[in-house]
């Protein structure tokens, strides 16, 4: 299988939510205007939906506000579609990282907060700064189920030689130990299925 060359940040939209951004452009007249609503969402995207209830104003009125208002949505659902595709796993985005100027993987647990700025083509979260941020789809599918087993067992045999250890370590030492195929939903499920807990320290066991 041909893997795919990564792609700037600001070409995402067209290559992972083709229809929603094929919608936005055309509410905003272009790809430019597209982007500068995808970068600087509308402050008064609730006033203006509030006053949709009223029902008021002139008929041109209320149909400017319904396409503000899905202008709005769109923006937020694309946020939100990017920031779900670098948690799961789904793909690899690299940038220049700030800390070190060098180029660097956002990694899948900074995707959840994560500010995306398409059109600047950065992405923060956490204090972590990436600039000139290129996508490419992951490069191979993750059997969930098989990798939560394996994951889960490869815990269970690390809890029987070392005894309890923190979340964080052990999350640390499975994605090193499995590599590309390392999810941060898989570990949870992993590491609930051994630990019987999602979170925190592992209650100390009792001999």
């Amino acid at each position: 299988m041909v893997r795919e060359n990564p792609i700037r940040l600001s070409e995402a939209p067209t290559r992972f939510f083709a229809d929603d951004w094929a919608r936005l452009t055309s509410l905003k007249g272009g790809r430019a205007e597209a982007l500068k609503a995808l970068d600087s969402p509308d402050p008064l995207a609730d006033y203006r939906r509030e006053f949709l209830k009223t029902n008021l104003g002139t008929q041109q009125l209320r149909e400017e506000l319904v396409a503000w208002d899905e202008v709005d949505m769109l923006v937020n659902r694309l946020h939100e579609g990017m920031r779900a595709l670098g948690f799961e796993g789904r793909i690899t985005a690299s940038g220049l990282f700030s800390g070190t100027a060098r180029r660097e993987v956002v990694a899948t647990e900074l995707w959840p907060t994560a500010k995306i700025a398409f059109g600047a083509e950065e992405v923060a979260s956490n204090g972590f700064i990436f600039r000139y941020v290129t996508v490419e789809p992951a490069a191979a599918s993750v059997d969930i189920e098989s990798v939560a087993s394996a994951m889960s067992a490869w815990l269970g045999g690390r809890r029987a030689e070392r005894g309890d250890e923190a979340k964080k370590v052990l999350q640390d030492a499975a994605r090193e130990r499995f590599g590309e195929t390392f999810r941060v939903r898989i570990f949870n499920t992993a590491y609930a299925d051994c630990y019987g807990r999602s979170r925190g320290r592992p209650p100390k066991r009792k001999n």
